[in-house]
């Protein structure tokens, strides 16, 4: 059974095992949801497991009904693993409870005998390699499940199935994420989205290159927040490029426009609209807000800047059409659309403020001679932005500060994550490992490494694993281990002490190369600059090249990988990772592949205290606190080390405070409320100041999901219900028992029916306030 077919018709219960042999994992996430709606409906828990528990999962060795799943991915060394062989045995015992196993293809386990046995007793799910047989339902998968089709009678239209019966004709086969690619691209230049019918290839090309085709949908999306807009702005952007676009083209094009939004006379417009009844993004008494979809829509174009830039890259040596950089224009206004309308969110640009830093800070260091239209459009933005405005929102504040480059005062300002504002911290000196026995866990990477080091091993390296676990801090060790000279007295390395370990360490060595290959001209470097110095004689036994980033450029590391050719005896490459699918597998099949991942409570603990070293003692609770709050990343416990000793706090309300926790105290007294006995007069408790309605709700639910945690498993499982005083939650889960007897409903039935008024898609606070005390009368 194919993938789609399986989405598109999924069983109603599970009555065997399932196996799903993917090739890019495209569907991987909608299968998964798939999983835990069955799970569900058969009052399951779906459970991901490693290849050695799911033996136990298949025998009921589970405390509560569960059914597990188990991911495999392709092993680097193209052997398989005997856990994984176990696992593949465990799906056809006989008795075996259901369990899912996702096997991805190329893995060694396929051809193992036991794959035809495991076979035979299960549901195999394959992901198809699009060809004329599979055309159709792909095609009616992508059709009932994109967000890009607006009628789902697309395929009842010859001529649009049509279309892509020739494509598949034409190229043999492709695969699915190519196909979803191209599926994207035909419906946004090619449907009409009012009437939804399909317009051909030839629409576009006869229609006449006219700037308006541009400027006018883009005024009506940013300044009318029309959502239909959007596609008329595509549209435009095909007609202007008829031959073929890159992503470098259609970013300056959107900048080139996105000025035209700062010229006289829209001021006047937004007024009639907001007069109208149109309230411009995050309306404060007082303030001007029509300017400020402008001002976010220009700070978006910028912020997707790089990622436009990409397409160019992930494109070279194949043909001109860039078709990715529409879909992501779309993305672009999706989410402006989306970030607009969260008005009482507070901050429109989460999640893209390091991007957009890094566009600025590059715009900055052009020559003024050869300024680019994206530094014209940042200079723009900084003038229309002065002078500050009474009541403006703390985004505007911090976007401004960031356009003057005040980065630590928009920091501050912005009181978010310093990951945001900094894209990644540097170690302090004291919490900086000089050899590999500093490192705190790790331990399986860290010994490969030494590893490599005794052995003089010219492989390249591949570090992977999620955001802040440290990959660069072990990569730059290993470097320094390469240049290290330690070696000859007998130290193991990098020894830390001798000549070239102090050079590195003050960053005075010569012959260490370190670029990020996500950069917007990374190309142009690699090309014209690492290749080229690659060829010239070393002042050391070796060149270390760190390149981090490498996902977002995996033909950039093909290029580097090709110099090993000539240099290898010379050069080490070192590439840090945190989606290692992105790579390609070329890329990956010539290098060694060691994985990190999030630290033990011990370590992290250890780790902890470490970063908190110089500062006067902290409570244990307060550890605790941070550890949890840091859930095993490294560069997550450094953030929050750093802000605590800038605080000097060393109790656990101090501790609370800094990482801003100290909203449960409010939440659990409003809870309280929420479940005493009810009254004959009820009072309208009092929202704390700073806090909306909708953070309000959050917070709320957030605490009866603890209650519920309690009740079952007697522990709170959230670090910000760690060692508070007097266990209120425990306190919370016997209220809504007492009340549960009052009332004559069970715990779990009132409890069910509590939180849900407190669902994420509620925003009216007192109106699930007084319907939860309604039910408790």
């Amino acid at each position: 059974m194919l993938d789609v077919e399986f989405l598109l018709d999924p069983p109603s219960s599970f009555d065997r095992p399932l196996i799903y042999r993917y090739r890019s994992g495209y569907l991987r996430t909608p299968l998964k949801k798939v999983m835990h709606a069955l799970a569900e409906q058969e009052h399951c828990v779906l459970v991901q497991c490693a290849a050695v528990e799911l033996p136990s999962f298949c025998a009921g060795g589970s405390l509560f009904p569960s059914v597990a799943l188990c991911d495999l991915p392709a092993p680097s060394n193209g052997r398989s693993n005997p856990d994984d062989i176990l696992a593949l045995q465990a799906l056809s015992t006989e008795g075996a409870k259901t369990a899912i196993l996702f096997v991805e293809e190329g893995h060694a386990l396929l051809k193992h005998p036991e794959w035809l046995i495991a076979k035979q007793a299960s549901l195999v799910v394959e992901e198809p390699v699009i060809t004329a047989p599979t055309v159709a339902p792909v095609l009616e998968y992508l059709v009932r499940q994109s967000e890009f089709v607006r009628n789902r009678d697309l395929m009842n239209q010859d001529e649009f199935r049509s279309y892509f019966d020739e494509l598949i004709a034409e190229r043999d086969s492709m695969e699915l994420p190519d196909f979803a690619q191209e599926f994207d691209r035909t419906v946004l230049l090619h449907v009409d989205p009012k009437t939804g019918r399909f317009l051909g290839c030839g629409a576009i090309r006869k229609q006449q290159v006219n700037p308006n085709r541009i400027v006018q949908p883009l005024r009506g999306l940013v300044e009318r927040r029309d959502p239909l807009q959007l596609s008329d702005l595509l549209r435009g952007l095909a007609v202007r490029f008829p031959s073929g676009r890159t992503g470098r083209e259609v970013a300056d094009e959107l900048a080139k426009h996105a000025q035209t939004l700062f010229k006289p006379g829209v001021d006047r417009q937004f007024r009639l609209r907001n007069r109208a009844g149109r309230r411009g993004l995050s309306a404060l008494p007082g303030y001007d807000t029509s300017k400020t979809n402008v001002w976010l829509w220009a700070a978006i174009v910028l912020a997707f800047t790089p990622r436009l830039f990409r397409i160019e890259l992930q494109e070279a040596g194949r043909r001109p059409v860039a078709d990715l950089s529409l879909v992501t224009v779309d993305q672009m206004g999706r989410e402006f659309l989306r970030r607009i309308a969260q008005e009482d969110e507070g901050d429109p640009l989460s999640g893209l403020w390091p991007e957009l830093e890094e566009v600025i800070l590059g715009a900055r260091k052009e020559d003024e001679k050869e300024i680019t239209v994206q530094g014209k459009l940042e200079q723009l933005l900084k003038l229309q932005m002065e002078p500050r405005s009474p009541n403006e929102p703390r985004w505007i504040g911090s976007l401004r500060m960031i356009l003057a480059d005040d980065r630590a005062a928009a920091a501050v300002r912005l009181n978010n994550s310093p990951a945001e504002t900094a894209k990644r911290p540097e170690l302090p000196r004291h919490c900086n490992p000089r050899t590999f026995a500093d490192v705190i866990g790790q331990q399986a990477t860290v010994e490969g490494l030494r590893r490599r080091l005794q052995h003089n091993d010219s492989t390249p390296l591949i570090l992977y694993g999620p955001e802040g676990v440290g990959k660069r801090t072990l990569a730059r060790l290993y470097a320094k281990g390469l240049l290290c000279d330690g070696v000859s007295s007998g130290n193991p390395r990098p020894c830390g002490r001798c000549e070239s370990c102090l050079q590195f360490e003050a960053r005075e060595v010569l012959d260490y190369i370190e670029f990020d290959a996500g950069a917007p001209h990374a190309a142009d470097y690699v090309r014209k600059n690492l290749l080229k110095n690659l060829q010239y004689a070393s002042f050391s036994r070796h060149r270390p090249v760190l390149v981090s980033n490498p996902d977002k450029s995996p033909r950039l590391v093909d290029m580097c990988l090709k110099t090993l050719e000539t240099h290898s005896e010379l050069t080490r490459f070192i590439f840090t990772v945190s989606d290692i699918r992105a790579m390609s597998d070329t890329g990956k099949s010539r290098c060694d592949v060691y994985r990190l991942s999030r630290l033990d409570n011990e370590s992290a603990k250890n780790l902890g205290k470490r970063f908190l070293e110089p500062c006067i003692s902290t409570d244990e609770r307060a550890i605790d606190l941070l550890v949890a709050e840091a859930n095993g990343v490294p560069r997550r416990l450094l953030e929050l080390s750093a802000a605590i000793s800038s605080s000097n706090a060393t109790t656990i309300g101090q501790v609370r405070r800094i990482l801003g926790l100290d909203w449960v105290a409010d939440a659990i007294s409003l809870c309280r409320s929420l479940l005493s006995p009810p009254k004959v007069e009820e009072g309208t408790p009092q929202l704390p100041p700073a806090w909306h309605r909708r953070e309000a709700v959050g917070r709320v639910r957030l605490i009866f999901a603890e209650i519920h945690c309690v009740h079952e498993n007697g522990k709170a499982r959230r670090s910000a219900f760690l060692h508070l005083a007097g266990d209120p939650i425990n306190e919370l889960a016997l209220a809504l028992r007492d009340r549960a007897i009052e009332t004559g409903v069970s715990f779990r039935d009132l409890w069910a029916a509590i939180s849900q008024l407190w669902a994420a898609d509620n925003h009216d606070f007192w109106s699930a306030w007084w319907k939860a005390r309604a039910l408790l009368r």
